[in-house]
This record gives structure tokens, C-alpha cells and sequence, in this order.
């Protein structure tokens, strides 16, 4: 398993970083998880089904 202090290094040697994944339920819990780390998000999803994601 990586550890989380070597993930952190490669992670603060970007600027700009998003997290984005396809539209499931798995999404949503994905998402929260980016947000909780103060992280930008991007979700593709089918047109019509982006209000979940939008909150």
C-alpha cells in the first residue's frame, strides 16, 4: 500500500490538481471525499443527470 506522506509529495509537486471521475454513485461518494480535502472536482456525466453533482 502507498503510504499517505508519499502520495502528499507527489500530489504538492503539482498546482492546479483535479479530481475527476465518471457520473455513478460511486462518483458522488468520490467527490465528496476531493472536496473534504479541499480538492477541484469534475464529474462526466449524461446531460440532464448533473444535479447530484452540482452540490
Amino acid at each position: 500500500m502507498i503510504k499517505r506522506s508519499d502520495i502528499q509529495k507527489i500530489v504538492n509537486e503539482y498546482s492546479g490538481l483535479t479530481v475527476g471521475t465518471l457520473g455513478s454513485h460511486s462518483a458522488l461518494e468520490i467527490m465528496d471525499g476531493a472536496k473534504d480535502e479541499s480538492l477541484q472536482t469534475l464529474v462526466v456525466c449524461q446531460k440532464g443527470r448533473e444535479v447530484p453533482y452540482k452540490r
